[in-house]
């Protein structure tokens, strides 16, 4: 009896159990944007390391303002000065300092009043302050010492990809060079002699044959994965030329992308060439719709992910199985974002596969299946938001039953 091929569940599992992490490099904060940061960031000092002041305007000591009170201004601080030589601690009672926004507060004061609440009077000892507020709070408008972070406190955890704030605050406390996950070599291998380059023009097309859109979709697949492809190449259906391409791919990449030749017709030579290399397949249909034909197989350094030709079967392949791979590889949780949504319309599903349809998303969180011709229609996919997973059962699923939804890689829907 031939052996039914694995879930969903069970194939994902065997292909993250085969990927191994990459190892990490050190790099700029200027190419820092996007990596997956692999050790935490560590405050070496207090953050702020000093009480700032938020406002421009005169730092007091809190207990000496009463209505009408008049200050003395003994000395100024602006952002940058040292405030050693301006102290409030052996000050005279009632005595201010003029101070800037992000300047250091002097000791002895502990509240800043803004320069719009203050009344100025240049007399001939020295300038004078009033203020139009008749009491302070401790600490307003100063941002305190180690508010924000204590010495020592990780304040980026590890294994994230850097956004822009985390590039600021990983400059904030001195890491120049954060260690991150070394970016994979990956190449694009697509197939078959019915597909022609994108630029073929409709003179240079004849009916039977298609222009090739899988390429372009794994390369922007990978780009929005921050992930640029270091080779993409289209090859022959013929197993010396499938061989040498793949061999030259395995040999100089951490992760082969295939595209076709990966099912059971007569010039489907994947498995074969793959054997004829010494690769390990780990795994070689899966027990879904569309993509059914998904090989995975393992060498010493390389994983090669084969998928099926037509594009929605690339499309959903690559976010079923390629995303996770590729998130495990630089380091990340190999997890997805699945959300829970209703069907706004009853769908027929299948109890034998575990059916993945291409979905529009409303506000409301209700999925509607966008009607298709196939897994060759990629043209249906053009407003959808993603894919929903039906459940296993013959027949129909009813309108508002809940089911998983995973957005398309970049959608934030």
């Amino acid at each position: 009896m031939p052996i039914s091929p694995p879930n969903y569940d069970e194939a994902l599992d065997v292909v993250i159990r085969a990927v191994k992490p990459l190892p990490s490099e050190q790099v700029s904060l200027r190419t820092a944007l996007g990596r997956v940061l692999r050790s935490d960031i560590v405050a070496d000092r207090d953050q702020p390391p000093f009480d700032r002041s938020a406002m421009d305007g005169f730092a007091v000591q809190s207990v000496d303002l009463v209505a009408g009170q008049v200050f003395s201004v003994v000395g100024s601080v602006a952002a940058g000065e040292s405030p050693l030589g301006v102290t409030g601690q052996q000050r005279p009672p009632f005595s201010t300092i003029r101070i800037a926004t992000g300047a250091a507060v002097p000791k002895g004061f502990d509240a800043v009043i803004p320069i719009e609440q203050s009344s100025i009077d240049q007399a001939a000892n020295g300038d004078q302050v009033t203020f139009t507020i008749d009491a302070v709070n401790p600490w307003a408008n100063i941002h305190q010492r180690g508010s924000d972070a204590k010495a020592g406190d990780v304040v980026v955890h590890s294994n994230q990809h850097l956004g822009p704030h985390q590039v600021g605050i990983t400059a904030t406390v001195g890491v120049s060079e954060p260690e991150v996950s070394i970016l994979p070599n990956v190449t694009i291998l697509t197939t078959g002699d019915e597909v022609l380059p994108p630029d073929t023009s409709r003179d240079n097309l004849a009916p039977h044959l298609i222009r090739n859109s899988n390429g372009p979709m794994l390369e922007a697949f990978l780009d929005s994965l921050g992930i640029a492809a270091q080779q993409r190449a289209h090859v022959a259906d013929e197993p010396d030329c499938l061989q040498a391409a793949m061999a030259s791919a395995i040999a100089s990449s951490h992760l082969v992308v295939t595209v076709g030749a990966v099912s059971v017709g007569q010039r489907d030579w994947v498995p074969h060439v793959l054997g004829k290399l010494g690769m390990r397949v780990l795994l070689h249909g899966v027990a879904i719709q569309p993509g059914k034909p998904v090989l995975v197989a393992a060498g010493k350094q390389t994983l090669v992910i084969s998928l099926p030709g037509n594009p929605v079967s690339v499309l959903a392949t690559s976010h079923l199985f390629l995303w996770p791979a590729i998130r495990r590889m630089i380091g990340l949780d190999p997890g997805l974002p699945w959300r829970m949504v209703e069907l706004a319309e009853p769908i027929s599903t299948k109890a034998s596969r575990q059916v993945f349809r291409v979905s529009t998303v409303n506000s409301s969180g209700l999925a509607s299946v966008v009607n298709w011709h196939g897994s060759g229609d990629l043209v249906h996919t053009s407003q959808a938001d993603g894919f929903v997973r039906l459940p296993l059962l013959e027949g129909k699923v009813p309108a508002g039953t809940k089911v998983p939804f995973l957005p398309f890689m970049g959608n934030k829907r």
